[in-house]
């Protein structure tokens, strides 16, 4: 019970600060210290921990911030790698990850996550986060490859400081916005959703992917409404929530429909994470 009402009292801390800083105009829906993520070292987490231990937790704190910001700085030449000229039109845009064991020697992709093939989904462009450094041999024409291109450096300082810069000045020297944007999250974000929102367009009808609440993801959803609020965005949960999913509280850059796999998750997601309940779609697991 001790646990319980432990895991209960960040979840509502965490609902109680997305709305502060969602009132305060904070993009909450990129911002890195409100991807409340459980398992791994983001800033949320660390504010997490900062919660629910203390100022005892003051220097893990510290250096999970230090890395965070130090990782912009490896996200210099992230962009769209294979060249492909989209000349179709294409209903469905697709967002998964994607590793080079995931393609077929034709230049089909396999999705993981869906349990489907690229050439079995008609009019669909699939925009892949690609995890691998060697690329397939052979790329179908509706799949586009995000990923960083080769360069000797890993860091990028120079890249670094003209981040910071540039967004000193977009917050108008508030530090509180600026607090909110200088995250390795947040840069990722802004530079996923340049990449993509030039394929979204009035042929777009539907924007899915496997939905795990990082910041990228709700940005993505974010600026596909922002481009035509017909187009339906949908998140799917392929894997059961952590024990605290705190990541998945419903907030700006949320879909508008979030594919579950099971009655008590709908329930989990309605009762204590801000969703309603016709936001909510049961159907069995792809995986």
């Amino acid at each position: 019970m001790e646990i319980g009402n432990i895991q209960l009292e960040l979840i509502s801390k965490a609902k109680k600060y997305l709305e502060r800083n969602l009132n305060e105009n904070i993009n909450v829906y990129n911002s890195g210290f409100c991807y409340f993520c459980a398992f791994g070292l983001t800033p949320g987490y660390a504010r997490l921990k900062l919660w629910n231990e203390g100022f005892k937790n003051i220097l893990f704190t510290i250096k999970v911030l230090f890395k965070d910001i130090i990782s912009i700085s490896k996200l210099k030449n992230y962009c769209i790698t294979n060249n492909v000229e989209i000349s179709e039109k294409y209903n469905n845009i697709i967002v998964s990850w994607a590793k080079k064991s995931d393609f077929l020697e034709n230049g089909t992709y396999f999705d993981r996550y869906f349990k489907i093939s690229s050439k079995d989904i008609n009019y669909s462009l699939w925009f892949l986060i690609y995890e691998d450094e060697i690329l397939p041999e052979k790329i179908n024409n509706n799949i586009l490859i995000f990923t960083k291109s080769k360069k000797k450096f890993k860091y990028n300082f120079f890249y670094l400081f003209k981040y910071i810069a540039k967004n000193i000045i977009s917050s108008k020297f508030s530090l509180k916005k600026l607090f909110h944007k200088i995250s390795w999250f947040t840069a990722f974000s802004s530079i996923v959703g340049d990449s993509i929102k030039n394929f979204i367009n009035n042929d777009t009808r539907t924007v899915i992917m496997p939905y795990e609440a990082q910041p990228f993801q709700n940005t993505i959803f974010k600026t596909t409404k922002k481009i035509n609020k017909k187009i339906k965005t949908i998140g799917c949960v392929t894997s059961f929530p952590c024990g605290l999913p705190t990541y998945y509280i419903f907030r700006d850059g949320s879909p508008e429909e979030l594919i579950v796999n099971g009655e008590d998750q709908r329930y989990f997601f309605v009762n204590y994470l801000n969703w309603n309940n016709n936001q909510i779609r049961v159907l069995p697991s792809t995986r």
